[in-house]
């Protein structure tokens, strides 16, 4: 067997070169190194691949639900924002942000004002009072604009149960508020409404027959002063019967007047037209302690009704404003074209929507209190000394208002005079 030696080698020498040179634990360990390099290279690069691709993944991933979030977060039309405990705005939704401007973020807030206010220590606003108590608390906060909201905050915990802020919610709901209140003031209208038609009702059938009663007796107080000479001593008596009998039918009629529900013959009726022919009569009744002012706009405003009732009203409502300024002052009468709509005006007189007339009676008189004015157009109610009234005057109003398709309502304080308003419709030759 050929060995180095038949070369002339010497085999020690190359022995001695592999153990220091080849196999040594240096190059040994880096032999070994680069082997294990070249076999597993594709896998590590591999690894770390994939691991760059979960990364990017999951960066991608957190954008989107964090855009989702943001979308979600925006579309909810209430104002919702978060407060940290020395009350500045952390965050806060589009509502919040365009109602109150892109640099509320950062600044503080006390929202139980809705307004940017210093924030003091003895400060007593929800999110005190909900950080202070560690539970959800609500209040409506009403501004002094008329604008209502519903206010919610919730604490916010961070690590170990500890508060970090507060959740706040601010829904609008004065639409809600005024809706609620409308619909108080529709019933309240409709359970007047039926007492009224059942006291006209009620009344119309007593003064019918009274008024048969009183045709009898004016009859025959007719026949006996026929048969009695001036001269005679029982004609006196005759006649305070005749002159009482009349005024009892006149006060029936009054009430068959409040009983009927429209007129029997209604006319086209031009407002000014009447306000014209009716001041010399109105200022003579009201007297000359009264400045009458009468205020028309330049349109000519024309109903459909009875004039003579028309004119009924403003004498009832003259009479009764020179009675409350026993020490004179102003009476202003005035009429006007407005449009009905929807709303909240509309939803207190319930009248259908268009044109109307508007005629005001006020007066700088005691004016009436809240107590007085619920119970105003109510028969036989009356503030007057006794004998001095029926208290038909304003039932009658009222009663002449809705045979008109109209609507009457009183405003006025006490020590602040008192206002009558009436809307009729506008009469059209369409209809």
């Amino acid at each position: 067997m050929l060995s180095l030696a038949y070369f002339g080698y010497d085999y020690t020498i190359y022995h001695n070169y592999l153990i220091e040179h080849i196999f040594s634990p240096p190059y040994l360990y880096e032999m070994i190194f680069h082997v294990l390099m070249i076999i597993f290279s594709p896998v590590l690069f591999m690894f770390i691949g994939y691991q760059d691709y979960r990364k990017t993944r999951f960066i991608i991933e957190l954008e989107e639900l964090t855009e989702k979030w943001r979308k979600t977060y925006d579309s909810i039309p209430d104002l919702v924002f978060v407060l940290d405990n020395d009350h500045r705005i952390v965050d806060a939704n589009r509502a919040t942000i365009e109602l109150l401007g892109r640099d509320i973020i950062g600044r503080q807030f006390c929202y139980s004002h809705l307004s940017n206010i210093p924030v003091t220590d003895d400060c007593t606003c929800l999110h005190k009072v909900s950080v202070d108590s560690n539970m959800t608390v609500r209040q409506e906060v009403t501004k002094t604009n008329g604008f209502v909201y519903d206010v919610t905050c919730s604490p916010i915990f961070g690590r170990n149960s500890r508060i970090i802020g507060s959740v706040n919610i601010v829904k609008d709901i004065t639409e809600k508020r005024r809706a609620e209140e409308e619909k108080k003031l529709l019933e309240v209208q409709l359970i007047q409404s039926q007492k009224m038609e059942s006291l006209g009702r009620f009344a119309g059938g007593i003064a019918h027959d009274f008024n048969n009663f009183l045709t009898i007796i004016l009859g025959n107080c007719e026949t006996i002063q026929e048969k009695f000479s001036k001269d005679e001593p029982h004609r006196e008596n005759i006649e305070q019967i005749t002159s009482t009998a009349e005024r009892a039918a006149n006060l029936a009629g009054q009430i068959l007047t409040f009983s009927r529900k429209e007129i029997k013959d209604p006319k086209p009726v031009q407002i000014s037209r009447l306000l014209n022919n009716f001041e010399p009569l109105l200022r003579r009744v009201t007297g000359s302690d009264i400045d009458l002012r009468i205020i028309q706009d330049s349109e000519d405003l024309v109903i459909t009704g009875d004039s003579g009732k028309i004119e009924q009203v403003l004498m009832n409502l003259a009479s009764n404003a020179r009675d409350a300024m026993p020490e004179g002052g102003v009476l202003t009468i005035e009429a006007h074209s407005v449009t009905v709509g929807q709303g909240q005006g509309n939803a207190t007189m319930s009248l259908p929507e268009g044109r109307y007339a508007l005629l005001s009676v006020s007066d700088t008189g005691a004016g009436i209190s809240e107590e007085i004015r619920e119970h105003i157009f109510e028969p036989f109610f009356t503030t007057k000394e006794k004998g001095r009234g029926t208290g038909l005057g304003l039932a009658i109003v009222y009663s002449i208002v809705r045979q008109h398709n109209g609507h009457i309502d009183v405003q006025g304080t006490q020590g602040k005079g008192t206002s009558f308003r009436i809307h009729l419709p506008i009469y059209s030759d369409s209809k």
